[in-house]
């Protein structure tokens, strides 16, 4: 099987560091390297030919460098060309239930039943969408932004259809901002929970930030439940933050540090 292991850097870092971090990789993994790292943009790229794991440890070396310098993402691609490229660069993460994949532009239809519904939307930033096209807009920004990570809430049973979506915003070197939202169908069953931290907690995930904050509405008791469910410190109440559809707001801001 043919699998590809792409490290992305920002700024590109240069050839003599990255790549025998990634030599050292292959071997580890027991996979043959077969060409040398090249310059690519905005990433490098090396590929793998062999059976790599799903997760693939980085070498302490390398991963001092990667979490804690100017590092985006690094992930497995498997055999065959995935449907869009954000997909490259975002891991494929399991959990019980769920498969949680890179978020795609023909996900739009699914998630607009979450960002057209009024009461799925009462404590965001902005009211429900009226129309389809307004989705497709607001999924395409999550999908190609380089400071979004996004990634589609599906179950394992059909991974096609998206339920939502779990997103990390690069808020600056290291430090990331979490969010999440599902279909009304979907609620009351734990799925925000589950996919919060199978992706919290993987090294590819969140664990690629020292810190994770949320922003949440002090009235919403179902996120407040899942971010302290996950281990997230109540660090602020911000009186007057937010001037929203349903007018002016708190917030509630909680930290969780990788260490």
């Amino acid at each position: 099987m043919r699998q590809a292991l792409r490290w992305r850097f920002q700024p590109v870092l240069e050839t003599r560091r990255a790549w025998p971090g990634f030599a050292e990789t292959a071997r580890t993994a027991g996979a043959a390297v077969k060409d040398a790292l090249q310059e690519g943009d905005p990433y490098w790229v090396g590929e793998l030919h062999g059976s790599v794991p799903k997760e693939m440890p980085l070498p302490p070396d390398l991963e001092a460098l990667c979490v804690d310098g100017p590092w985006l993402h690094d992930v497995v691609v498997r055999a065959g060309q995935p449907e869009t490229a954000r997909d490259k660069l975002l891991p494929v993460i399991e959990s019980e239930r769920l498969h949680l994949r890179a978020l795609r532009h023909a996900d739009a239809p699914s998630v607009h039943r979450a960002l057209s519904d009024p009461d799925t939307m009462r404590y965001w930033s902005r009211g429900p969408l009226d129309t389809l096209e307004e989705t497709r807009g607001y999924v395409a920004w999550n999908v190609e932004a380089d400071e979004s990570w996004c990634w589609a809430i599906t179950e394992k049973t059909d991974p096609t259809v998206a339920l939502g979506w779990f997103i990390i915003r690069i808020r600056g070197p290291g430090l990331g901002e979490i969010g999440y939202i599902l279909v009304p169908s979907a609620r009351g069953r734990g799925l925000a929970r589950e996919a919060a931290a199978a992706i919290v907690a993987h090294p590819l995930g969140g664990g690629a930030f020292r810190r994770l904050n949320a922003d949440v509405d002090p009235d919403n008791e179902p996120s407040l439940a899942v971010v302290e469910g996950l281990g997230f410190a109540r660090e602020a109440h911000l009186r007057g933050e937010w001037e929203t559809h349903i007018g002016i707001r708190d917030s509630i801001i909680f930290g969780r540090l990788r260490d």
